[in-house]
């Protein structure tokens, strides 16, 4: 009777024990934690990651240290630690929308598009930003499924798509895949009109636009809208000049000339 009421004794000891050392770790996790988000919160991001990493010492399966420590490896383009990271995560929680998001950026520099795309496609499209939609329709046309990626652009604001001049030409070549020519000269024209930041993207369309259709009259526009919201791009100013030539416009060409001369002394 008496060893028995020991016994009983020394295990409820035990889990009262046991009871406080987790809520101890519960605290002790909770403070490292919130010092890793405070510390990334001002640029520290070597000691955040430290923080995390101890908080993985104490709960290998956190998922808030195992996310955040990988989003911070990326950042340090310490690619494979983050990558390893983000796939811990989905260990836990295979629909962890940012990790499936930083993975399929991360096949995308490692140049697996495929890859890239299977973890977009993963993600419920009303949790996609338009650049991730962006990378989904790239990664489609890289992996030449000009439906798809048209399908994709379609969706996003024009002016996104003309940051990136990459991003441009494989709009316009999808519109080619899927479109007839008098669509896609609707489609460039309508591009053309947005605002551009990207000289090299407003080239492009004013070039196609003059070569394949013979529209120096669009051209100009958007050459002159160009040079309308940015400073003074010299590539933008000699394809201006060049059409006014070609239009018969002298004046007009001799007045950007003169407007080169200052701006490029």
């Amino acid at each position: 009777m008496l060893k028995g009421l020991v016994l009983i004794s020394f295990i409820f000891i035990l889990g009262c024990s046991n009871v406080e050392k987790t809520q101890k770790d519960l605290k002790e996790k909770n403070v490292l934690l919130l010092k890793g988000v405070n510390s990334y919160s001002v640029g520290e991001k070597s000691r955040a990651l430290n923080y995390y990493n101890k908080v993985l010492e104490l709960d290998n399966k956190n998922i808030l240290a195992l996310r955040e420590s990988g989003i911070i490896y990326s950042q340090l383009n310490k690619n494979n630690e983050a990558k390893e990271k983000f796939e811990k995560v989905l260990e836990f929680d295979k629909n962890d929308e940012l990790s499936l998001k930083y993975l399929a950026y991360l096949e995308f520099k490692n140049e697996n598009y495929k890859k890239s795309l299977e973890y977009l496609e993963k993600v419920p499209e009303n949790l996609l930003s338009e650049d991730d939609i962006i990378l989904k329709g790239y990664n489609y046309y890289l992996l030449k499924n000009y439906g798809k990626s048209l399908k994709s652009y379609l969706k996003v604001d024009l002016k996104n798509i003309l940051k990136n001049e990459k991003v441009t030409k494989s709009y316009i070549e999808s519109l080619e895949k899927n479109y007839s020519s008098e669509i896609v000269y609707k489609k460039l024209v309508e591009l053309g009109a947005r605002d551009s930041f990207n000289y090299k993207s407003s080239l492009m369309i004013a070039n196609k636009l003059i070569e394949q259709y013979k529209d120096y009259n669009e051209a100009e526009k958007i050459l002159r809208l160009y040079l309308t919201n940015n400073s003074l791009e010299q590539n933008i100013l000699n394809k201006l000049v060049e059409v006014y030539y070609i239009q018969g416009k002298k004046e007009e060409a001799d007045r950007v000339l003169k407007l080169k001369a200052v701006d490029f002394e």
